[in-house]
């Protein structure tokens, strides 16, 4: 295995990014994307060890830092949904596979990094599979992402400390329709038409955005086809929470689902340096190669 650091061309500055490659030549390539303020080694260097479970099992990856964040130049020109780092993501992904002369893609991201990944996956026709972990699909109000915001603050820990407070704080983020981020309804059937899709919760995380997410996911799906449907996967994992991978137990998981899971939706044969041992047969009889 070896690591590139690079900076990649974009709109008149640069973008840092990272490729890691395994010995052998890459089957695929796969993009790990963060979420808003994070570097591209993410918290607790989980993307950078998923690089490189990654490519103990014949795969590539390349993760970037967004504009403004880390080690690229410019500025964070709008720190919400509705930017441009799915153009700035594409960019790193393209140089990527242009790098290892591969034209298979697979992206993993997590939080808006997720909703970011599903826009790359809408986007680029050579994605054939996305994991997206804990992502906001709802639209948040004014309100509601105030009083989200409050929960950080001093005033949110005087919050959590009043019983009768905490109730009516935890009501506001509860209350409204769960109407869909206008990123997520624009690329959620594109990604569907050449992709697979696995959305990753845990019941853990108590974040009322996350409850409304995956009730907004529930009945996103049961408007598909059932070719559309087939292609798309929730899971909800036992450990947690998944917000800030705190616990190295949390980690792990992630690491183990995410590489296990992007082999399978590849059709690849697993880890090339365990023999027999590979991917399961029944599970691989889910994902047959396209």
């Amino acid at each position: 295995m070896k690591e590139y650091p690079f900076f990649v061309p974009y709109d008149h500055e640069h973008l840092a990014a990272t490729l890691t490659v395994p010995d052998e030549d890459p089957q695929a390539v796969v993009l790990l994307l963060a979420g808003t303020g994070a570097p591209r080694s993410h918290r607790f260097q989980l993307w950078t060890r998923t690089a490189r479970a990654l490519a103990d099992r014949g795969l590539a990856s390349v993760r970037v830092d967004y504009r403004g964040i880390g080690d690229s130049a410019g500025r964070v020109i709008q720190p919400v949904l509705g930017d441009q780092r799915t153009e700035q993501a594409m960019t790193a992904a393209r140089f990527g596979m242009q790098a290892c002369a591969v034209d298979r893609l697979a992206v993993i991201g997590n939080c808006s990094g997720g909703v970011v990944g599903l826009g790359v996956t809408a986007q680029m026709p050579e994605v054939e599979s996305a994991i997206l972990i804990l992502p906001r699909l709802v639209q948040m109000s004014s309100v509601g992402r105030a009083a989200l915001d409050a929960r950080k603050s001093r005033w949110g820990a005087i919050v959590r400390r009043n019983r009768v407070l905490r109730k009516v704080a935890h009501a506001t983020l509860k209350t409204g329709r769960d109407v869909a981020s206008p990123p997520v309804p624009a690329s959620f059937l594109p990604a569907l038409e050449h992709a697979r899709l696995l959305f990753m919760y845990s019941e853990h995380d108590r974040d009322p955005y996350v409850g409304k997410s995956r009730r907004l996911l529930q009945q996103m799906i049961a408007k598909l086809s059932p070719e559309h449907r087939s292609r798309v996967e929730s899971i909800l994992i036992d450990e947690g929470p998944l917000s800030g991978f705190e616990s190295r137990v949390v980690q792990e998981r992630v690491i183990s689902e995410v590489v296990r899971w992007t082999i399978l939706s590849l059709g690849l044969n697993g880890d090339r340096h365990q023999g027999e041992q590979g991917v399961d047969s029944v599970e691989a009889a889910a994902f047959p190669p396209r």
